[in-house]
């Protein structure tokens, strides 16, 4: 038997399989780098809607930081987020905002910024590593 061959076969299925994995939902959004005035002396960096749908949120080995910036210590703590394989593109920079979840409902709100894409060639869901700042 030719495993590649069944996995390339078999891809749609596994696809539909890990997005029914998927128990959160978010909404990712581009920053732009164009700053927009707000009125009021200010500027404000306006966000582009890339994707509103399921995700999964997961973390097998947390990695954390604590830098210090402007007299104030940040704990930052990466996680992975997996959303369909045809959802995007993402880039670094993105922000994941999880706006429900079945089974953590203290997650809702949480905030994460994509760090970095992990691609691969056959994938069944597109994973990116995110790291979510907590003061």
């Amino acid at each position: 038997m030719n495993f590649g061959g069944f996995a390339v076969h078999e891809l749609d299925e596994m696809r539909k399989m890990a997005e029914s994995l998927f128990r959160d939902t978010a909404k990712i959004e581009r920053v732009s780098r164009e700053a927009v005035e707000d009125g009021l002396g200010g500027a404000t960096f306006p966000r582009t809607t890339i994707y509103e749908g399921p995700v999964k949120v997961q973390s097998w080995q947390p990695y954390e930081q604590a830098p210090e910036a402007g007299g104030h210590t940040y704990v930052t703590q990466r996680y992975n987020v997996h959303a369909p394989w045809d959802a995007g593109p993402f880039q670094a920079g993105d922000i994941v905002t999880i706006t429900s979840s079945t089974h953590a409902a203290h997650a809702v709100g949480a905030v994460y910024r994509i760090a970095g894409l992990h691609e691969k060639s056959i994938q069944t869901a597109q994973r990116f590593l995110v790291d979510e700042v907590v003061t």
